[in-house]
């Protein structure tokens, strides 16, 4: 490792740095705070064991309990601004880094560095941070009264996000598959963290079980290409599939110029600083040494079915259609804080990585992609209309979004995509930002969870006239996700359905349509129960909301309505990023 490898991953190292000395900030706080209450509890027990001595076997349970006891909330809640704070500092590393203008691949070619992949880190840590702050509320209140709550899922957060930035950087594939596994180990114990919930454990163990699968197809498509191909890397087999290309379209001249194709390769994702022609030239005759020209037209087909499985295992990560299966029941399982973080950070690695796949197939795989958008437009408009509980609508609402990347990337503008893509992640940092917040029940037992969250739609019945402006920024959230105009969702799917219309996709272009005008009705449902819908007997009141969740709802919201307003300021620098 060369000192400009170093310098090139100084983030991912500042954050795998961090969570070293936060894992003994955590395990040396919290075990000071576990040991003094589990002496103090100790004690209670052998007094009250001397004064009963019939009831020392009924306790013996008690005893085993006090293995293990929560995390004071005073040690978990600066680890979380710990953590938000680093997140942060991952941003200006990531801004200052010195391939912000120029491309580099580093560690033997293994990961790249360049705007694109600048980029998409740069909106997961954001993203990941924004989550961590608004998840507060729910933390306090994890354990109704106790004011407890365990540190190591803060952590398994932090992992995750290790794991999405590599994951983006990947430039082969065996750092594509290390970084996704940490990545999807992660979430496993993420979904399954409310360890007393049935639900949590079903989603947890329906999520690993459906992952297991993916990760099979990922490692046999895996399998396929390096079969193909010989190699590991992304750029030799971009070269092939450009050779593939070559081929088809030249007259029986199967003669290429290989060392110039990988060239231009470089300048994609390569510092021209690190290459000479000689280089390239040595490059091209081992890799074309590799090919079996005779055969090719069976390599081709094993490398185009490697490249689809592998698609298949990042779709799975996207929630697409048909791979949707474990996102509603692990977003209805999973707490309320893990469920933010699953819709505003979990998609943003394999959407990024699937791009640049696309980008590297040249659109060979586009009937695939195709295909999944129309299924994932349908099903998931389709099931949302059904859905009576906030998360599950929620889920359905992230599905049906995904049909909206897929449909851009179909189209060939992933300029538009990145868009929509920020689009709703401050949608959905508004609507976590609120609903995530505590709630004061008319009649209801403060000892009941159920009584402090929201789970229902029906919850929202007549929300105005105690929450005026909570109301209205749920509005504008549903409105901007339906794509009512003139709000940020609408600009963001005009953009994808305008590029639909210049690639002359109309199959594409009509489910897109028929879908946003679907969406809109259960996206106005949910208004129509804050503003119309009578309220029952057991209303309810938000609690007063954190100073980072009132400035999160003040920004998100101001971005989504008056966005429209000077559009440009975000889609040019998009356009360059794309470039």
């Amino acid at each position: 490792m060369t000192p400009s490898d170093i310098l090139l991953i100084l983030p991912e190292l500042f954050q795998l740095i961090l969570i070293n000395i936060l894992l003994l900030y955590a395990l040396f706080f919290s075990g000071l705070g576990q040991r003094s209450q589990a002496n103090s509890q100790i004690f209670f027990l052998q007094k009250f064991i001397a004064q009963n001595k019939s009831a020392s076997f009924s306790t013996q349970g008690k005893n085993l309990k006090l293995a293990y006891t929560p995390t004071p909330l005073q040690v978990v809640e600066p680890l979380s601004w710990l953590i938000v704070l680093s997140l942060g500092f991952s941003v200006i590393l990531l801004l200052n880094s010195p391939t912000s203008l120029t491309n580099a691949v580093c560690l033997t070619n293994s990961y790249i560095c360049d705007t694109y992949a600048t980029f998409f880190k740069a909106l997961v840590c954001v993203s990941s941070a924004a989550a961590i702050a608004l998840a507060m509320p729910a933390l306090k209140n994890s354990k109704v009264g106790s004011h407890k709550s365990n540190y190591e899922f803060l952590l398994v957060i932090y992992l995750s996000v290790l794991g999405m930035l590599c994951l983006i950087s990947s430039y082969n594939f065996l750092t594509f598959y290390l970084s996704i596994e940490l990545q999807s180990l992660s979430f496993y114990l993420l979904a399954c963290s409310r360890a007393k919930s049935e639900f949590s454990a079903e989603a947890g163990l329906k999520y690993f079980i459906l992952g297991a699968f993916s990760s099979a197809f990922l490692l046999f498509g895996m399998s396929l290409v390096y079969g193909c191909t010989g190699s590991i890397y992304f750029d030799d087999v971009a070269a092939l599939l450009e050779f593939s290309t070559s081929q088809a379209k030249a007259t029986g001249n199967l003669s290429f110029d290989l060392s110039q194709k990988l060239e231009n390769l470089s300048k994609m994702g390569l510092n021209s600083e690190n290459w000479n022609q000689n280089g390239l030239n040595e490059l091209s005759q081992n890799f074309a040494a590799k090919i079996n020209f005779e055969n090719y037209n069976t390599s081709k087909i094993g490398l185009t079915i490697g490249l689809a499985c592998i698609c298949i295992s990042l779709l799975f990560k996207l929630a697409a259609v048909p791979f949707h299966m474990w996102a509603p029941d692990v977003y209805e399982g999973s707490p309320m804080g893990i469920t933010a973080f699953f819709a505003i950070a979990s998609k943003i690695a394999a959407l990024a990585t699937l791009a640049r796949f696309v980008i590297m197939t040249e659109q060979s795989l586009v009937e695939l992609f195709s295909f999944v958008s129309i299924a994932t437009l349908t099903v998931g408009t389709l099931s949302a209309m059904r859905q009576v509980k906030i998360k599950r609508l929620i889920a359905f609402s992230g599905i049906s979004n995904v049909g909206w990347f897929l449909l851009g990337l179909c189209c060939g503008r992933l300029d538009a995509v990145m868009l929509h893509l920020i689009v709703y992640i401050f949608t959905s940092i508004t609507l976590f930002s609120i609903i995530i917040q505590p709630i004061h029940r008319q009649g209801g037992s403060e000892n009941n969870a159920d009584h402090i969250t929201l789970k229902h739609i029906s919850d929202l019945g007549q929300v105005y006239k105690t929450n005026a402006v909570m109301a209205f920024a749920l509005t504008l959230a549903f409105f901007s996700l339906g794509g009512i105009p003139i709000l940020a969702g609408f600009y963001s799917k005009y953009l994808i359905i305008n590029a639909s219309i210049q690639a002359e996709a109309l199959g594409l272009l009509t489910v897109g349509l028929i879908s946003a005008v679907v969406s809109a009705f259960y996206y106005l449902r949910v208004v129509k129960t804050i503003y119309f819908m009578e309220a029952s007997n057991n209303w309810f009141t938000f609690d007063v909301p954190s100073t980072a969740n009132a400035y999160l709802i003040s920004c998100t919201t101001f971005f989504t309505a008056f966005f429209i307003a000077y559009p440009e300021c975000l889609s040019i620098w998009l356009i360059h990023t794309c470039l």
